[in-house]
């Protein structure tokens, strides 16, 4: 029972690493931009907050780059990603094209495992007599599943500068 505990736990551990991974450290989300122009724009500010627009806006702008990330980050999270990724790259505004949630369920199998467990026992030895000794048996551990699940977040959105 013990060793299903620790696997469990085991597991959740993971999956944590996992979402902090993914989640833990806006600058890591800066591998999902890609630049779409040679031009490179001086970075804004730190805490200068870029517009999240909708739709296009009504005045000539230039798309300089796309920003694409799935996470099952939360949307404060993804919303401070799109800044972030925005401010390092010069944009003056960005373009939500996409926000979706979708659910994801998936097993995780520990398998089977055999330990060996030494155990004070008596025994009968060789020349007839008995007597105390450390005894190897086998210790089976079955294997089991654990069913889990997690909401990933998908966004896709363009980084813009006004003409």
């Amino acid at each position: 029972m013990f060793r299903r505990q620790v696997a469990s736990l085991l597991i959740g551990l993971s999956l944590m690493a996992f979402v902090l991974a993914g989640a833990g450290c806006i600058s890591y989300t800066s591998q999902y931009y890609m630049p779409l122009v040679a031009e490179r724009f001086p970075p804004k500010p730190e805490g200068a907050r870029i517009p999240i627009l909708e739709q296009p806006p009504n005045r000539p702008f230039l798309v300089i780059g796309k920003f694409a990330y799935e996470s099952p980050a939360d949307l404060k999270f993804i919303y401070k990603s799109l800044q972030y990724n925005a401010r390092k790259n010069g944009a003056d505004a960005i373009i939500m094209r996409s926000l979706t949630s979708r659910n994801v369920r998936w097993i995780n199998t520990v398998g089977p495992s055999v330990e060996m467990s030494r155990d004070l026992d008596w025994v009968t030895r060789c020349d007839g007599s008995r007597g105390l000794d450390w005894v190897d048996r086998p210790v089976f551990h079955p294997g089991y599943t654990v069913p889990q699940e997690a909401t990933l977040r998908s966004v896709q959105a363009e980084m813009i500068v006004f003409k």
